[in-house]
């Protein structure tokens, strides 16, 4: 198997600790690594920086002080995002992300870099490049889905019948019975009673100290528990990871069961990876993990990384209520409602939800509220909506979902009197508490009310992180005055909006200081377009792309991008080879931009001063571009022709006469040595070009 390339992207005040990490790597078989150790700057990027980037198949980002608010760094990490590489972020330290690296890096692979712990970080690095490592800064907020979510309302589940176990052993404990307590799976039970509460105050340490007992007469599950607790107190400490790993191969329930919730959720040094979870879920729930068998009715349901099977998720669901797991009897009323395995039945599915509720699933009210609602029962919606809401005041549902249920009966007016700002109050709330709609649908809302009474909501919406809500205060402002440059309060908007991923934000951004595509001036806001240039390609979602092509505008700017790039600005110098790169992508994608192009290289390059670019006179670029454009006139050719343009003849006449004009100018300039070196032959050569 060939090695994997890599390449380091780091802040040179960061030196000596990348130069350990590059010669530790390349002494192992992991991948061949390239770093730079003394090119800084701006120019020659492309040729230098650039060009290593397309080439290799991991950038790998160190995260330190320096290098989160490196421009340089920035732009590297930016560019490799745009073109698709998979990125590793190393982390020298903790530090406080910038928005615009925290977007690239919060969803790939890292791991943490301790000059200690070589051996530990080599062995993380490998199971980053095999697809085996964490991903992000830190665990996302997990936004709660509106139907049914996994179990996440205790740490562990524990059934009735070992309930009453810990009862008993409890009192054994207090009577000095510990030969019985130490029994490896009586001490499991007193480790969960003290670390959860169970029938006693939580004792974290004397919870470590019972599974420490279980672990050493050979209990699985006591491995697991054990090094859990250790691994909430040291998660740097990669030896828990391998108990873990150690604990499912001794077929521990726990270990198989929580260790499939990291490998769900991304966590514990986990990459997310649904098939590896419902692997070790269907283990576990064999091994009679009531949790697991509560999951795999879950994903059999859902069709989520096991094929869609009803029946399954019926057989493990009855199997979870046999030990009254409380959202198993919520998946059974799911079943009901949805009317399969069985025939769909109302009344059967509020009689499941009535059960969970009875069991302690306060958030089956919600459910049981909809149902309900379709039953015509409007009144009793709202009651169990009212119901939910004041439990969830109270805290004994964690979850935004009453907040947004109840609010959205008083947006539409259903059983209340319509009351969109009562409405907002509630989505507020339940946004605020990660609920997926209410963030989703918030700003529709707003819009429900009179525009002069957006702007204090939206701001409001803005802080939850609701889409949209940056762009249509940002759009707020633009409304003010279309045709001129944003205000200092829109473009504050609509970077809030960026650095939160919203594009249509960045296109903002782009269309104000874009001289090209908007109303950016090319001397005062030419640094500030490319930056967001490129911050756009960077965090463009496969999707996107795909929108902007069938539009037939990604092409636009892709060549928007490569002039702005060729002009001289203060702080950046043209890199000929980076424009010529995104030139290529732009007629690529489509070479409807070719007669442009053209103009811009012969006018450009050859006739600054006729043609007022703000060029200097380039005739080694010009002479290495129109060859590459000729290459694009047969594409060019079926475009025009598919397009069935009226004046396409005008315009392949016209490009033609554009090269040859090209090309005569570079003759003439061998010919008599303006801004090259006299060249008889060449001069020869581009006039034979210019007359064929």
């Amino acid at each position: 198997m060939s090695k994997k390339t890599l390449f380091i992207s780091y802040s040179h005040n960061d030196t000596t600790e990348v130069r350990k990490i590059a010669e530790a790597i390349q002494q192992t078989d992991l991948a061949e690594v390239w770093y730079d150790s003394k090119l800084r700057g701006g120019e020659n990027y492309f040729s230098v920086i650039a060009n290593q980037i397309v080439a290799c198949e991991y950038l790998t980002f160190i995260v330190s002080e320096h290098s989160v608010r490196s421009d340089w760094c920035l732009r590297e990490l930016e560019f490799a995002a745009s073109e698709q590489k998979k990125i590793l972020a190393v982390w020298l330290e903790d530090v406080q992300i910038p928005p615009r690296v925290k977007l690239i890096i919060q969803s790939t692979q890292y791991i943490r870099y301790q000059p200690t712990a070589m051996d530990a970080f080599i062995r993380d690095l490998s199971r980053a490049l095999n697809g085996t490592a964490g991903t992000g800064p830190a665990p996302a907020k997990e936004a709660p889905a509106e139907r049914d979510i996994l179990w996440n309302e205790k740490k562990y589940f524990i059934e009735t019948e070992k309930l009453q176990k810990i009862e008993e052993l409890l009192r054994e404990e207090k009577q000095g019975h510990f030969s019985v307590c130490f029994q490896p799976e009586n001490a499991v039970l007193l480790g969960l009673a003290y670390e959860l509460g169970l029938k006693t105050e939580v004792q974290t340490r004397k919870a470590e100290f019972y599974y420490k007992v279980a672990r050493h007469y050979g209990s699985a599950d006591g491995r697991y528990l054990y090094a859990a607790l250790k691994f909430a107190k040291e998660p740097l400490e990669v030896s828990w990871l391998d108990e873990f790993d150690q604990a499912m191969q001794e077929q521990s329930p726990f270990a198989l069961t929580y260790v499939g919730d990291d490998y769900y959720y991304g966590r514990k040094g986990r990459s997310k990876d649904m098939d590896k979870a419902y692997a070790c879920w269907k283990t576990a729930a064999e091994l009679g993990s009531v949790t697991a068998m509560y999951y795999m009715a879950f994903g059999y349901r859902r069709g989520e990384c096991v094929e869609k099977d009803v029946d399954l998720a019926y057989m493990y669901a009855l199997k979870a209520t046999e030990f009254e797991f409380p959202r198993a009897y919520r998946i059974l009323a799911f079943m009901y409602e949805d009317g399969e395995p069985m025939e769909q039945d109302y009344d059967a599915a509020v009689a499941m939800y009535d059960e969970a509720i009875k069991r302690g699933d306060f958030l089956s009210y919600c459910y049981k509220g909809y149902v309900v609602g379709k039953q015509g029962d409007i009144p009793g919606k709202r009651e169990c909506y009212e119901t939910a809401y004041k439990l969830a005041e109270e805290g004994k549902i964690n979850s935004g979902t009453p907040y947004y249920r109840l609010g959205c009966l008083y947006e539409f007016g259903e059983g209340v009197e319509q009351d969109i700002k009562r409405s907002l109050e509630l989505f507020f709330i339940s946004a605020d508490k990660g609920h997926k709609n209410a963030i989703k649908y918030m700003v529709s809302t707003i819009k429900k009310l009179d525009q002069s009474e957006w702007k204090p909501y939206l701001e409001r919406a803005m802080e939850l992180h609701c889409p949209d809500a940056a762009y249509e205060l940002g759009m707020l402002e633009k409304r003010k005055d279309p045709q001129a440059q944003l205000t200092p309060e829109g473009v504050h908007y609509f970077e809030i909006g960026a650095q939160e991923g919203d594009l249509d934000c960045v296109v903002e951004l782009i269309r104000n200081y874009s001289y090209i595509l908007g109303r950016g001036e090319k001397d005062k806001d030419h640094d500030t377009s490319i930056r967001w240039f490129q911050f756009f390609f960077a965090n463009m979602t496969p999707e996107y792309k795909k929108t902007l092509s069938e539009r037939e505008m990604l092409d636009a700017y892709y060549y928007s991008f490569a002039i702005e790039l060729d002009y001289d600005g203060p702080n950046l110098k043209p890199d000929r080879e980076f424009v010529q790169y995104y030139i290529k992508k732009c007629l690529d994608e489509s070479p409807r931009f070719l007669p442009k192009v053209v103009s811009f290289v012969v006018d450009g390059y050859l006739f600054p001063e006729e043609s007022h670019s703000g060029f200097t006179k380039d005739v080694p670029h010009a002479e290495e571009m129109l060859p590459f454009l000729e290459g694009y006139l047969p594409a060019y050719a079926r475009y025009i022709e598919k397009a069935k343009e009226e004046d396409e003849t005008d315009y392949t006449v016209q490009m033609h006469k554009a090269i040859k004009r090209g090309y005569q100018e570079i003759s003439d300039c061998y010919r008599t040595g303006r801004g090259v070196v006299k060249d008889r032959e060449k001069a020869s050569r581009y006039k034979l070009k210019a007359t064929q």
